[in-house]
């Protein structure tokens, strides 16, 4: 008897801030009860929606799809807000909630937008020439973010490229960029941890190597061989920062943050994301996710 409930194909998934609903995206955009297993609506208002993300407040989601356009979605029902109007950027990175009045979104063609949610129109822009915005992080308390560039370069190369870090302080109207570099070799993937005091990196290659990062003493805590990344999100840390989850040769890892030990592992082939919730676990995959409850996966911690 299977023990998770299946979410079918997903990119992405998100779950709301009190944790009792969770968003999935790919060909359709479904809703599901947490508490329940069971799925509650079905949409479809963008094609390929490769990301998404509930409001602070819990009552819009906002969708990317993987050419950049962009929507929000009334979380109770489904509906899209006919008075978002909004071009897109470009394809690119995720799109993130900066509180319940703006989004912010990055594009491989280098544009770093935020957007105010009721119009859709732009609020700040920033274009990086030759660059593009691999990914977009938001801090816990929503008073920072931190952005991942890269030199445009072509796919076969792209990861012998050094990728560096710029960190924004809001508010928008008053903003500064501080960039920095982390010192590691061809990073691949990168997850900053709630606070940003400690970064978790799979770079190099043959091996792939993942490596936590201390942000403050700029030191690296510890360091071990893997696989690789899959795709996406999968490296992720869980909400009381004692787990960093990772894809390895189509399982996921779970290990001690404090010191990389493997504390389980899971099967789920072709897995793109990880979300976590206090007690529950959402794994996205190309073939088919599944929501299953932190016990079953992290069984000896």
């Amino acid at each position: 008897m299977k023990n998770y409930l299946s979410l079918l194909q997903c990119y992405d998934a998100c779950f709301s801030p009190d944790e009792e609903r969770l968003v999935t995206s790919a060909r359709y955009l479904n809703m599901w009860s947490v508490t329940d297993r069971k799925k509650i609506w079905k949409n479809h208002p963008l094609s390929h929606i490769a990301h998404c993300s509930f409001s602070n407040n819990g009552t819009k989601i906002v969708i990317k799809n993987t050419s950049g356009e962009i929507k929000i979605i009334n979380s109770e029902n489904g509906n899209e807000d006919d008075n978002f109007s909004s071009q897109t950027a470009g394809e690119g990175s995720n799109v993130i909630w900066v509180n319940n009045e703006y989004i912010l979104d990055g594009s491989w063609s280098g544009f770093l937008v935020v957007r105010d949610v009721k119009k859709g129109n732009i609020v700040w822009l920033k274009h990086f020439k030759d660059e593009m915005i691999k990914k977009v992080f938001m801090n816990q308390s929503k008073t920072r973010f931190i952005t991942q560039n890269q030199p445009k370069v072509n796919c076969e190369k792209r990861n012998e490229y050094g990728s560096y870090f710029i960190s924004w302080e809001l508010p928008f109207s008053d903003i500064t960029g501080n960039q920095f570099e982390i010192p590691l070799d061809a990073i691949h993937d990168v997850s900053f941890c709630s606070n940003f005091n400690k970064c978790a990196v799979v770079h190099s290659r043959n091996p792939f190597k993942l490596t936590l990062y201390d942000m403050q003493s700029e030191n690296i805590l510890w360091s071990k061989e893997t696989q690789n990344t899959g795709h996406g999100f999968c490296l992720s840390w869980s909400n009381d920062e004692r787990v960093i989850s990772v894809f390895n040769d189509n399982k996921i890892q779970f290990l001690k943050s404090d010191n990389g030990e493997i504390i389980s592992e899971y099967v789920v082939p072709y897995a793109c994301a990880i979300k976590y919730s206090k007690n529950n676990l959402a794994i996205c995959s190309w073939e088919n996710g599944r929501l299953i409850s932190i016990s079953e996966t992290i069984k000896t911690f």
